[in-house]
């Protein structure tokens, strides 16, 4: 599998280069927005599924050979992180090799209640959990967790994790309409976000096609007023504003990206620093091998990878 993809624009880190280190789908919840897809393989058994001598010789190729320099690396991709035992290894060579790049780990936060994944995490610059609700019904609906993360253990989790992690730690609450968009998770949400005490939350909803057909966003009033109610250190998520970077083989990492996620032409320019034009030729050819296909979600159209073999020069 390729661990190393991207750099990918991202809405709150600028130009993200990825690391996708479970398999495909490999999740503890199967939530209903998420645009990745549903779950195949549901579990909470952690394992080794990419070794960090991979992923170094991955970086390396990226970093030192080709030259690419980031804003941000990301733990990130098609699945949890967390669920890689090796995530700590990883994020302490990061660290060592490529200081002069922050680690950022994009979490459900779902096993934070285990000691050792907290204290792979500590190293971490950015850490960032989901809690989407904090209502028994709106979580087994919406997330779709693992039968063996009950709601209380994952909150329960979240707080262990914030009083020894020292990094800028941030929670992310999505919003589906009819779901948890309730005066019920809301109020619960404050009060248990002022016990919390996170760095900074950002509040989101649907932008990407979901996993299930019928989740749809809330708007952006709904937002701005949740965001007046939990008051200090809250923000919408915006669109991606990121610095320029340079990268070869532009094709493959467009098609690496669009297996992790739904992406418009205009995430593509942006994250890939190239023009409309090269942009049409690349997607042109990638349509041509049977690789992507065009989908269309809230009004506006997005691409996403079927299938890929590696290296297709």
């Amino acid at each position: 599998m390729g661990i190393v993809f991207g750099p990918v624009p991202s809405r709150r880190y600028g130009v993200s280069l990825g690391l996708d280190i479970v398999p495909l789908k490999t999740c503890t919840f199967s939530c209903v927005y998420c645009e990745v897809g549903r779950t195949t393989n549901m579990t909470i058994e952690r394992h080794p599924f990419v070794l960090k001598e991979d992923l170094a010789g991955e970086l390396k190729e990226v970093i030192q050979v080709k030259g690419v320099k980031p804003d941000y690396i990301t733990f990130a991709g098609s699945g949890e992180p967390t669920l890689n035992s090796e995530i700590g290894r990883m994020i302490k060579h990061i660290k060592r090799t490529y200081p002069d790049y922050p680690v950022v780990v994009l979490t459900n936060g779902s096993l934070l209640w285990m000691k050792e994944v907290r204290e792979e995490l500590l190293d971490a610059d950015i850490v960032e959990a989901s809690l989407d609700t904090v209502v028994e019904e709106e979580y087994k609906k919406l997330n779709r967790p693992h039968r063996d993360i009950l709601l209380s253990l994952y909150i329960a989790g979240l707080f262990e994790f914030r009083k020894v992690y020292k990094g800028r730690f941030i929670i992310e609450v999505l919003f589906a309409k009819g779901i948890n968009d309730t005066e019920e998770n809301i109020s619960r949400l404050g009060d248990i976000l002022k016990r919390l005490e996170p760095d900074s939350v950002h509040l989101n909803t649907v932008v990407r096609p979901p996993a299930e057909k019928g989740i749809e966003p809330v708007d952006e009033a709904f937002l701005g007023k949740v965001k007046e109610r939990l008051g200090r250190n809250v923000e919408v998520s915006t669109v991606f504003h990121g610095t320029k970077t340079g990268f070869e083989n532009i094709r493959d990492n467009i098609l690496k990206a669009l297996i992790i996620r739904p992406m418009s032409r205009e995430d593509m320019q942006q994250g890939f620093n190239i023009g409309e034009e090269e942009l049409d030729e690349y997607l042109k050819d990638l349509r041509k091998r049977g690789l992507i296909e065009e989908v269309e979600f809230g009004g506006k159209k997005y691409f996403q990878g079927i299938r890929y073999k590696g290296n297709i020069s």
